[in-house]
C-alpha cells in the first residue's frame, strides 16, 4: 500500500533536513581536520625553531629557555635527546647524553612506549627522517647544517569533527523536529487538508454521489479557486446527470411501449400465420356436416341413416369446438397465472401447426411424458412462446429445403428433473452460424429471408420465459440442426 501525500511530504522534509545536516557536518569535519593540520604544522615549526635557537655554540642546550617556551601547553608529551644515543644488543636504545622531558613523564603510557620513542629518535638521528610513532612525531634538530639530535612530541588532543558532531546531534534533532513539524503542520493546513478533501470529493463523485461538494478553505488563494472550480464542476455534472436520467427514463418508457406493441403484433402475426391451418381444421368437418344436413332434408331417409348423419354432424361440431378452443387458449388476452400442465399446451401447439407441417411434408414428433409436468404461469403465454419456437423450426426446415437441403423433422421434448422443467424444440435444419447465435434474442434481429421474419419471435419467447422465472438456451452448429430449450421452475408437490 503506497504512502499518503501527507506522509510523503513529512518524509521528504525530514530527508531534506538530514541531507543538509550531513552536508554541513561533512564540511565542518573537513574544515576542522584542515585547521588541526595547519595548527600542528605551525606548532612543529615553532618547536623546532625554538629548539634550534637554544643550542649553544659548544653544543649544549639552554634548558631554562626551552622549559620556558609557551608552546609546551599545547603538547601532551615530549622527549628531547642529542645524538649521543647508544644502541644496545637487544635492539633497545639508551641515551648517553642529553635526555630531556620538558612536560614530564606522567602522561607517558608505559616504559614500552618510551623505548619505542627512543628507537624512533635514534633512527631519526641516523638520518632516517621524520617518523610518526606512539601517537606523536619524531623530527631531527639541525644545528649548523648537521643533525644535533631529535625531538619527539605528541600534541594535545583537540576537539575532532566527530566530537563536534556528537555535540551538535541533540541540537540538530531538536531543531530538525521543530522545523519539520512546523513545516508539516503549515503544509497540512494550507495544502494537504484541502487536497485530501478534494480527493475525497472526487472519489464520492466518481462513485455516483453527484450532490458532493467540498468545503471551502475560507482563503483567497489557488487552492480556494480549485475548490470553487470543483464545486462548480460537480454542480454541472449533477445537472447533466439529472437531465440524462430523465431522458433515459423517457426513452426506456418509449422503448417499453414499442416493445409491448411489437410483441402484440408478433402474437397477432403468429395467429395470422396459423389462419390457413385453422381454416383447414374447420373446413373439413364443415364440408362433412353440410353433406349430412343436406341428406337429412330428404323425406325418404331411413331412421338408421338419419341417426348416422346426426352423429356425423355432432362429431364435426365437436371437432370445430376443439379447434376453436385451441385457438382461444393460444390467443393473446389477459394472463391468468396458476398451475399449468404443459402436456396439453404442447399438444395444442402442435395441433395448430400440424396442417402446415403435413402440407410441407415435414414431421412433427412429440412423446408425452409418463407423468404430469406442472409449472406456475399463464398457459396462453407459454403456448405463444412454444408456438413461436415450433413456427421458427418449420420456417428453418422450409428454408433449408428451398436451398436444397434434406431437413424434415421437428421434435418437441418435455421432461422434468431436479426441480426444473425442460421443453425443447429440436429440428434437423440448416442451423445457425456461431456469429449469429448470440444475437438471436435481440429485438428485430432475424436470419430469415426478407419478408419472412420480423425479429420478434425469439425476443417474445425470452420475455415470456423470463416473466415465468425461467431461461432460454439456444444451441446450434451450421448444417447440424438447431435446439431451443425452455427451462422453467417445476411446480413442486403437484406431479402425479
Amino acid at each position: 500500500m503506497g504512502l499518503r501525500l501527507g506522509e510523503r511530504v513529512f518524509l521528504l522534509l525530514a530527508l531534506i533536513n538530514l541531507l543538509i545536516f550531513a552536508a554541513a557536518g561533512l564540511y565542518l569535519v573537513q574544515r576542522l581536520a584542515a585547521e588541526r593540520g595547519r595548527l600542528e604544522l605551525e606548532l612543529a615549526g615553532d618547536l623546532l625553531k625554538t629548539l634550534e635557537g637554544t643550542i649553544l655554540p659548544q653544543g649544549e642546550l639552554n634548558v631554562p629557555r626551552i622549559l620556558g617556551w609557551s608552546g609546551w601547553t599545547e603538547i601532551d608529551d615530549a622527549v628531547l635527546v642529542d645524538r649521543n644515543l647508544v644502541a644496545l644488543p637487544g635492539g633497545s636504545v639508551r641515551p648517553a647524553g642529553i635526555n630531556l622531558n620538558p612536560v614530564g613523564r606522567a602522561q607517558r603510557a608505559s616504559p614500552t612506549a618510551e623505548r619505542t620513542v627512543l628507537e624512533a629518535l635514534w633512527r631519526v638521528c641516523q638520518g632516517g627522517g621524520p617518523q610518526a610513532v606512539a601517537g606523536g612525531r619524531a623530527v631531527p634538530i639541525v644545528s649548523q647544517s648537521a643533525v644535533w639530535g631529535a625531538v619527539w612530541y605528541r600534541p594535545k588532543e583537540r576537539g575532532t569533527g566527530r566530537d563536534m558532531l556528537g555535540a551538535l546531534l541533540p541540537a540538530f534533532f531538536i531543531s530538525t523536529s521543530l522545523l519539520v513539524g512546523g513545516s508539516f503542520l503549515a503544509l497540512r493546513r494550507l495544502v494537504l487538508d484541502p487536497v485530501e478533501r478534494l480527493a475525497a470529493g472526487a472519489r464520492r463523485l466518481q462513485a455516483g454521489e453527484f450532490a458532493t461538494r467540498v468545503e471551502s478553505t475560507g482563503r483567497r488563494d489557488e487552492l480556494a479557486e480549485l475548490v470553487e472550480a470543483f464545486n462548480a464542476m460537480a454542480g454541472t455534472v449533477e445537472a447533466y446527470h439529472t437531465a440524462l436520467a430523465e431522458r433515459a427514463e423517457e426513452a426506456a418508457e418509449k422503448a417499453r411501449r414499442v416493445e409491448s406493441a411489437a410483441m402484440i403484433q408478433r402474437r397477432l402475426a403468429a395467429m395470422g400465420e396459423l389462419a390457413a391451418g385453422i381454416a383447414h381444421e374447420i373446413n373439413n368437418p364443415l364440408g362433412g356436416m353440410l353433406n349430412a344436413v343436406e341428406s337429412l332434408t330428404k323425406p325418404d331417409l331411413s331412421p338408421e341413416r338419419r341417426e348416422r348423419y346426426l352423429a356425423l354432424v355432432a362429431q364435426g361440431l365437436e371437432r370445430v369446438r376443439e379447434t376453436v378452443g385451441r385457438v382461444l387458449r393460444m390467443a393473446p388476452r389477459e394472463a391468468r397465472h396458476g398451475a399449468v400442465d404443459l402436456t396439453p399446451v404442447v399438444e395444442d401447439t402442435l395441433a395448430l401447426v400440424r396442417h402446415r407441417a403435413e402440407a410441407a411434408g415435414l414431421q412433427l414428433a412429440f412423446v408425452p411424458p409418463p407423468s404430469t409436468v406442472l409449472v406456475l404461469g399463464a398457459a396462453n403465454d407459454l403456448g405463444q412462446a412454444l408456438l413461436n419456437l415450433v413456427t421458427n423450426a418449420l420456417d428453418a426446415l422450409e428454408d433449408g429445403r428451398a436451398r436444397g437441403g434434406r431437413a424434415s423433422r421437428v421434435d418437441v421434448q418435455l421432461s422434468a428433473r431436479d426441480g426444473e422443467v425442460r421443453v425443447a424444440v429440436v429440428d434437423d435444419g440448416p442451423g445457425v452460424s456461431p456469429e449469429d447465435l448470440p444475437r438471436l434474442a435481440d429485438l428485430f434481429y432475424t436470419t430469415k429471408d426478407v419478408g419472412r421474419g420480423t425479429g420478434l419471435g425469439l425476443a417474445l419467447v425470452h420475455s415470456v420465459v423470463q416473466a415465468h422465472g425461467g431461461r432460454v438456451l439456444l444451441s446450434s452448429e451450421p448444417g447440424a440442426g438447431f435446439t431451443a430449450e425452455i427451462l422453467l421452475p417445476e411446480h413442486r408437490g403437484s406431479r402425479t
